[in-house]
């Protein structure tokens, strides 16, 4: 037998991904003050629509807490009838949400139908009516949501909490407790729409490919009869007071894993060290390779994944966040190695292999979130009413290019004080004493002198 040796044409050279810019929108400013912003994305044909309708929590009155979420929630009711079926019939969906920089709606629709569902957005803004009944359902129902909640849940409601001082409204859960739920009236929340949702403060941002769609005609013949009494108050840029670090613990009877949430109170995103902080928790937290998980998940054995990241909570600030699922039996030993990781992070900083590791993955990965027209939808809409600029994801890849592991490990150990380190946990009750135990010797997120209070919640999920 002959054996013919044909010879493989050279290895080709991997070479570095091109220069990326994320992409920018077209801002279109109608008469009365609202803005649309436009981002076309090549090829996405299922287009996302944003809207953030520009209402402050602050503008909740005390122990009403809530009341903007059921108000978001309930706009769909109380316009067209049959407004999701209407929606359904063009394949689009329809959802509302809160979060502490307010109540936001969003749909996802067939680039060919964006039209008619402009329209149809359009109507459920300007001319709602608010129907009592569909408005005491709305309550129900987010309070169920509250009823329902798990351990991470009940971690994240209290996220809030955990960093600022709960006289601030900053401090409270963004969708209300079930208590101030149950304050509320049909009545009462449909006032709250009249004096607050107006067309000056609305933000609608439109992602998808927009080839061959002149939007400014579109959105001017749908939103521009829209005419609101009084003025839009802007978004307020005061800094709310933050608290003293806190552990707090939710029971949840025959949990198989006890959740733990560590928050840590930062800078925000306009902060010029936020691309160096960024790297130096990815460094930390990234799922598999991140120094948390090839600890607690890959040597131990402790959870299925552990993350760390950064949250922006307010324009003033955001929060180290790190978020775990624990064995109950190991919680203990899980608390005590974050602790020694972290101490190690700020001891000896990040080693070279490590930081340009980490900033390849953030270079690469952060272009992929663009891939998906409701990501670049809301994050367009998040940077605009924090006032970031449309260049802040570009400006953000190319800081971290330059950047050394002095400056990483510098900005970690500057802006993550551990004596500002909060805890929540949520598992079976008998987690907490081994928990209490173990932090009144081991105070991590205390000051020097001062003493954490670890505190119970017999009804976690209020």
């Amino acid at each position: 037998m002959t054996t013919i040796t044909v010879p493989l044409p050279p290895r080709p050279q991997v070479r570095p991904p091109a220069a990326w810019r994320a992409p920018r929108p077209e801002w279109i400013r109608l008469d009365q003050g609202l803005t649309v912003g436009a981002v076309h994305l090549p090829g996405q044909q299922v287009a996302a629509i944003d809207i953030h309708l520009g209402i402050d929590l602050s503008a909740e009155p005390d122990g009403a807490e809530g009341i903007a979420a059921v108000m978001a929630a309930s706009l769909a009711d109380g316009s067209l009838e049959r407004f999701t079926g209407r929606l359904a019939a063009y394949g689009a969906t329809w959802d509302s949400g809160v979060d502490h920089t307010g109540p936001h709606l969003a749909c996802q629709v067939p680039v060919a139908y964006l039209a008619p569902v402009i329209e149809l957005i359009a109507h459920a803004l300007r001319e709602v009516e608010l129907n009592p009944a569909d408005i005491a359902q709305q309550i129900q129902v987010l309070t169920a949501q509250l009823t329902l909640t798990d351990p991470a849940g009940y971690a994240a409601r209290r996220l809030a909490g955990s960093v600022f001082s709960p006289s601030e409204r900053a401090g409270r859960p963004a969708s209300g407790t079930s208590e101030t739920l149950a304050q509320l009236s049909p009545e009462y929340v449909a006032d709250f729409h009249h004096d607050h949702l107006t067309a000056a403060g609305v933000t609608i941002v439109i992602a998808g490919d927009l080839s061959g769609i002149d939007l400014e005609p579109l959105v001017t013949d749908a939103f521009g009869t829209w005419r609101t009494p009084g003025g839009h108050a802007p978004f307020p840029r005061s800094v709310p007071a933050e608290r003293s670090p806190i552990v707090q613990f939710g029971g949840h009877p025959g949990a198989v894993q006890c959740h733990l949430m560590l928050a840590v109170p930062t800078i925000s995103r306009q902060h010029p060290d936020w691309p160096a902080l960024a790297v130096a928790t990815h460094i930390l937290g990234a799922p598999l390779t991140g120094r948390l998980d090839a600890h607690l998940r890959e040597a131990r054995g402790y959870t299925y994944s552990t993350t760390a990241t950064l949250y922006p909570l307010r324009p003033s600030h955001s929060v180290f966040l790190i978020n775990g699922a624990f064995d109950p039996a190991a919680t203990v030993h899980a608390l005590d190695d974050l602790r020694q990781i972290l101490c190690t992070a700020h001891q000896d900083g990040f080693n070279t292999t490590e930081c340009s590791t980490a900033g390849d993955q953030l270079r690469s990965s952060l272009p992929l979130l663009y891939e998906r027209a409701s990501i670049v939808a809301a994050h367009t809409r998040d940077l605009a009413i924090h006032g970031l600029g449309d260049d802040f994801t570009t400006r953000t890849v190319e800081a971290i290019q330059t950047l050394t592991p002095e400056d990483i490990s510098t900005a970690f150990r500057r802006h993550i004080n551990l004596g500002r380190l909060s805890i929540v946990a949520a598992g079976d009750p008998h987690v907490q004493a081994p928990l209490a135990d173990y932090l009144s010797a081991n105070p991590i997120g205390s000051r020097p002198g001062e003493t954490l209070a670890v505190g119970g919640d017999p009804h976690p999920t209020r």
